[in-house]
């Protein structure tokens, strides 16, 4: 945010619908980076967002995809199957909710996600049980030595960056 601001002097906004104080619209661009799955009413958000974006403007959605090859081989161990998520999509269920809300999806694709890499092994852990005995001293070893620290590129994990414009 800080850095659209200073480097490109853009105006940005963070917050909800109801927390910001949005100035003259349209907008060009609007992101939703790992929110849709936390909205109560998502069509409802979404609606109010394409009214605000210019004809040519692009809704950006980042989400996890329910039907990925992680979230398959997970189960009912997924990481991202936790209780502040009301809403779980997959390519198809977010392509049929943005089309309702007059949106045409333009691109989907995978997300590599940044992670620290004793968040990866934490996770690991908790996603399979059977591997714990081993990931659980590689986890002990990289927190000691700082290695922790180190982040690593992934995109198994089922995120998908989701890309729309005005239908």
């Amino acid at each position: 945010m800080d850095y659209a601001r200073s480097r490109y002097g853009l105006k940005v906004y963070h917050g909800s619908l109801e927390e910001v104080q949005l100035e003259e619209a349209p907008y060009d661009v609007v992101t939703m980076w790992d929110v849709i799955e936390h909205l109560p009413d998502p069509k409802d958000t979404l609606r109010r967002l394409r009214a605000v974006l210019a004809d040519a403007g692009m809704l950006c959605v980042s989400t996890y995809d329910v039907d990925s090859l992680y979230a398959r081989l997970s189960g009912s161990r997924y990481p991202w199957f936790m209780p502040m998520h009301l809403v779980h999509y997959s390519r198809r269920t977010i392509t049929m909710l943005l089309e309702r809300c007059g949106f045409e999806v333009v691109r989907i694709k995978r997300h590599v996600r940044m992670v620290r890499l004793d968040y990866f092994f934490e996770k690991g852990c908790a996603a399979a049980p059977a591997l714990r005995f081993v990931l659980s001293p590689v986890l002990s070893l990289i927190k000691d030595r700082r290695l922790g620290r180190m982040v690593i590129p992934l995109h198994f994990f089922g995120i998908m960056n989701v890309y729309a414009k005005k239908a």
